[in-house]
């Protein structure tokens, strides 16, 4: 059975050596099971080992130790700013994160911060939007949006995924687990992880705060129906990317981060209608086209696709193998997000 990684990208990583130690310290301050709790069970996808959940070992640690977190860049969010607020340095983070630019900082931009221990663990943030991964790592995610999806569409796409060992992120609406109740463990089986799409589609500026946790806590529903250990938090998607604060922060308040997009493949476009080619050229060249002083587009970038898109299936053929010939690994959204 494989399970979601329940993660707020907050979360500190650490290094093996360090992780030792902190086990070391949880012990003695009465945690001997890293204070996860003798019932966590560890996903079967990318275990987020050395995930610190508690403060207890501040007592033991100099509050001058830094440790790796990632945050998410908010609306008017600046280099200065940001090295303020996590006591440390614009040239540390632009070390950190390679490619980044001094003088453009696009809001949902995750980024590598360098905190002091007395700063951890930082607030979840979970209203704030997420645009793009961590750059440095030539890490890419596929993303597949899926609601009025025919099995058929999505088997095939399951298959080509299989074949080229690429791994993706499903975002599933209501509609689609209601007419495929065995679509999400479909996915799973395949290693691929669920998130939250909404249950009927909407157009979530449109609707209340109240509409908008009722959409995604219903999909949760739905998911516990097909298993009782999958999850589709702590990641949603707003249909047609219709967002602003508010509807960010009620989603938040139910559990759940947003993730738009770097890339549209407009795999979904009719008229004219998408092609192989048309989709290759949108995800693979055009993002070169329109750099401009960035030096790696695609650098940590979430790519937007359809479960349902005709042309999607032949595109990836050629796109996953161009991607990895030019050095990108493809990953789920939990390690685009993990220092």
């Amino acid at each position: 059975m494989v399970t979601n990684a329940a993660i707020t990208v907050n979360r500190i990583r650490t290094g093996p050596r360090l992780l030792g130690f902190l086990a070391a310290v949880l012990f003695f301050l009465g945690f001997p099971d890293g204070g996860r709790g003798a019932d966590a069970e560890a996903p079967a996808l990318a275990p987020l080992e050395g995930e610190l959940t508690t403060k207890s070992a501040t007592r033991a640690i100099d509050s001058s130790t830094t440790f790796p977190a990632v945050i998410v860049t908010a609306p008017r969010d600046m280099l200065s700013t940001i090295a303020r607020r996590h006591g440390t340095t614009v040239e540390r983070i632009l070390h950190m994160n390679p490619g980044l630019s001094r003088n453009r900082l696009n809001t949902g931009q995750a980024l590598l911060v360098a905190e002091p221990w007395d700063h951890l663990p930082s607030l979840p943030h979970l209203e704030r939007e997420l645009v793009r991964g961590l750059r440095g790592g030539k890490q890419v995610a596929l993303t597949f949006d899926a609601s009025w999806t025919e099995m058929p569409d999505l088997e095939r796409l399951l298959e080509v995924l299989e074949k080229r060992r690429a791994q993706a992120s499903f975002f599933l609406t209501g509609i689609f687990l209601e007419r495929h109740p065995d679509g999400a463990e479909a996915i799973a089986r395949k290693g691929h992880r669920v998130y939250n799409h909404t249950r009927s589609h909407p157009r979530c500026r449109r609707v209340s705060d109240e509409r908008i946790r009722s959409e995604l806590l219903a999909v949760e529903d739905l998911i516990a129906r097909t298993s009782a250990t999958m999850t589709t938090r702590p990641f949603w998607r707003p249909p047609f990317g219709d967002s602003d604060a508010r509807v960010l922060t009620a989603a938040a308040t139910a559990g759940f981060r947003s993730v738009r997009w770097t890339i549209d493949s407009l795999d979904w476009m009719e008229d004219p209608p998408a092609t192989a080619a048309s989709v290759f050229r949108r995800v693979c060249e055009r993002p070169f086209e329109e750099a401009g002083d960035d030096p790696d587009p695609l650098d940590g970038a979430i790519i937007l696709f359809h479960a349902s898109g005709a042309a999607t299936p032949g595109a990836l053929e050629k796109i996953i193998p161009h991607l990895r010939e030019r050095g990108y690994t493809l990953t789920g959204l939990p390690e685009l997000l993990e220092p």
